[in-house]
C-alpha cells in the first residue's frame, strides 16, 4: 500500500497548504469527508481517474503528478499503449506470415478463423487473439508459443524466459 501512503501524505498536505477542511475539500469533489479521511492516511487505495482529476482542479495541482503517485495509468494513456500494443503484434504477425511464405487466406485456414480477422490483427484493429488461438497461430508461423503469448500480453514478458527456456 506504498501507493496509498503516499497519495495520501500529498493530499493531506495539498489541502492543508490550501487551508482546506476534509469536509469541504469532499463535497467539491464529491465524495464524503470519512472516505478523504480513510484515503489521506493511507488506509484506502486511491480513488478513481474521475476523482484524482476533480482533487487535482480543487487543489491547484497537475492531474498527472498526482496520478502518478496513485500508480495508475490514465485512461487516455492507457488506450494508447493498447493502440500500440495491437498493432506491434499485428506487425510481427504480417513479418512472421509473410517470412512463412503464406497469404493471410493460406494462414488463416491453418489456424481456423476468418482471414478479414486475420486482416484485423495484422493491421492492429483488433487485439490480439485469445489463449486458445495463439498456440495454433505459434504453430502455423513456426514460433514459440510463449514469445506469442508474451506479444500478445497474455503472460508476463518475464514468464517467457522461464518457460521456453
Amino acid at each position: 500500500m506504498k501507493e496509498a501512503q503516499q497519495f495520501g501524505t500529498r493530499i493531506r498536505e495539498l489541502r492543508i497548504k490550501a487551508r482546506l477542511s476534509q469536509r469541504w475539500l469532499g463535497s467539491k469533489v464529491g465524495v464524503n469527508f470519512t472516505y478523504l479521511s480513510k484515503i489521506e492516511n493511507g488506509l484506502l487505495p486511491p480513488p478513481s481517474e474521475k476523482v484524482i482529476s476533480q482533487l487535482a482542479g480543487v487543489l491547484g495541482v497537475n492531474k498527472d503528478e498526482l496520478m502518478s503517485l496513485s500508480g495508475r495509468t490514465p485512461a487516455d494513456e492507457a488506450q494508447m499503449l493498447s493502440n500500440r500494443a495491437k498493432l506491434e503484434f499485428g506487425i510481427k504477425i504480417r513479418e512472421l506470415r509473410n517470412k512463412a511464405g503464406l497469404t493471410q487466406q493460406e494462414l488463416a485456414s491453418k489456424i481456423n478463423v476468418d482471414h478479414t480477422y486475420l486482416s484485423k490483427i495484422e493491421s492492429g484493429v483488433t487485439p490480439p487473439p485469445s489463449k486458445k488461438v495463439i498456440p495454433r497461430l505459434a504453430s502455423a508461423l513456426n514460433v514459440g508459443n510463449n514469445e506469442l503469448m508474451v506479444l500478445a500480453g497474455r503472460i508476463p514478458a518475464f514468464s517467457k524466459m522461464t518457460c521456453d527456456g
